[in-house]
């Protein structure tokens, strides 16, 4: 039985050059989705004053300790009476806040969002608590953690006010993960589940505010619904598309890429994604582990992802803020199907590296080891070529 090794390669690329590079492809995009690399965090900030109770301050602090363990968010007090010159302040300005304390959530791409900590009728702890907590935690965020590491993907839709609109986004959604699910046992990685799709309707989206603001929507433009695409640890593949840009061919087309078994024509930022702010913890890594058969948070696998990526990185093919440009960032690609013969089962690792999360060896072996195998032998071969018709003209000549 041969394996089918699918690559994406611009057109403009030769197709031996794609041939090769598909050899050494030795994770799928979905794969690599899974490991923290190049992560700038989200950075919380709280803004208080000198006449603070201590014990709110406290309680900020255990709060978020607490909250943000294993997540994707750091957070900083500031006194806003003793740090006059932190950058952080002028998201006072921007924001006009006058009241204390405060806190404004930011992303790695410059978006802000005021987080409501203030509170005048319950002890500020028990209010507080749920309003942090929420920064890395909701309903949706929570369904899509539980699906992403079972299912080939999940595919977010937030309703808009239009049904006719949502009705037909629903159907292009169902139609573009069917046409996955009917390819994925051409896939070269074995995946339980085809695509997951997540509803958020009506009276959900108040309570997915921090989801939405990291998909950059505001409630303002749900006249028409939206939907992105989510892989890996929490991160979302290409732009979140919007109204009549929900189409089974723009979903096919961004979803046929997660599954791919080559990064060739997308640079790092476009494999990596945009991860939405969330808890990735023992027990969820844990999981990954057993679903993928290695560790990607393994030293040894992310050398090999990151020396991959390195290759075809072209940081000019994505936007400085990380978010692309639109959907036809992902629309151009060619398919090429490549037999290869027999390869032994993928490795495994043992209960006791599984228990303990220990690093374990790249899939295949070392990435660049094998290029520099191949080509050595190619220069040995190169050699041998040129001596033996080097010693034919001598038998000649005499």
């Amino acid at each position: 039985m041969s394996l089918k090794f699918t690559t994406i390669c611009k057109i403009t690329i030769p197709s031996v050059l794609c041939v090769s590079w598909t050899i050494f492809c030795i994770y799928s995009v979905r794969d690599v989705g899974f490991a923290d690399m190049w992560s700038s965090p989200y950075e919380l900030y709280y803004f208080v004053r000198d006449d603070t109770p201590e014990g709110t301050i406290t309680s900020i602090k255990d709060i978020s300790n607490t909250s943000f363990l294993d997540s994707n968010v750091e957070f900083r007090i500031i006194n806003i009476d003793i740090d006059k010159d932190d950058p952080a302040l002028e998201y006072l300005k921007f924001w006009e806040i006058q009241s204390f304390p405060s806190a404004v959530l930011a992303s790695p791409w410059g978006q802000s969002l005021v987080i409501p900590i203030s509170s005048t009728n319950d002890p500020f702890s028990e209010s507080a608590w749920p309003v942090i907590e929420s920064v890395v935690s909701s309903p949706v965020r929570d369904k899509i953690l539980q699906h992403i590491i079972r299912h080939y993907a999940v595919v977010v839709l937030i309703e808009g006010r239009d049904p006719a609109g949502n009705a037909r986004a629903r159907e292009e959604i169902r139609s573009a993960n069917s046409e996955i699910e009917r390819s994925m046992p051409q896939m070269v990685q074995t995946i339980d589940a085809p695509p997951r799709t997540i509803m958020i309707e009506g009276e959900s989206i108040s309570r997915e505010k921090v989801l939405l603001w990291s998909l950059g929507i505001s409630e303002s433009e749900l006249e028409v619904p939206h939907a992105a695409v989510f892989y890996g640890r929490g991160r979302r593949f290409g732009p979140t598309l919007k109204g009549e840009e929900i189409s089974r061919q723009n979903l096919y087309n961004l979803l046929t890429i997660i599954g791919l078994s080559c990064e060739c024509g997308l640079d790092r930022e476009q494999m990596m994604g945009m991860m939405m702010p969330l808890v990735w913890g023992p027990q969820t890594q844990s999981e990954v582990v057993k679903r993928l058969g290695f560790d990607a948070e393994s030293p040894a696998v992310k050398l090999d992802m990151s020396q991959i990526l390195a290759i075809g990185s072209d940081p000019a093919a994505w936007s400085e803020s990380g978010t692309g440009s639109s959907a036809a960032n992902f629309r151009e690609y060619n398919e090429f199907l490549v037999e290869l013969g027999k390869r032994s089962d993928a490795s495994t690792i043992s209960p006791a590296q599984l228990s303990g999360l220990a690093s374990t060896e790249g899939r295949y072996g070392s990435a660049l080891t094998v290029a520099l195998v191949v080509v050595g032998c190619i220069a040995l071969l190169v050699v041998i070529a040129g001596t033996v018709v080097l010693l034919r003209g001598r038998a000649r000549a005499a």
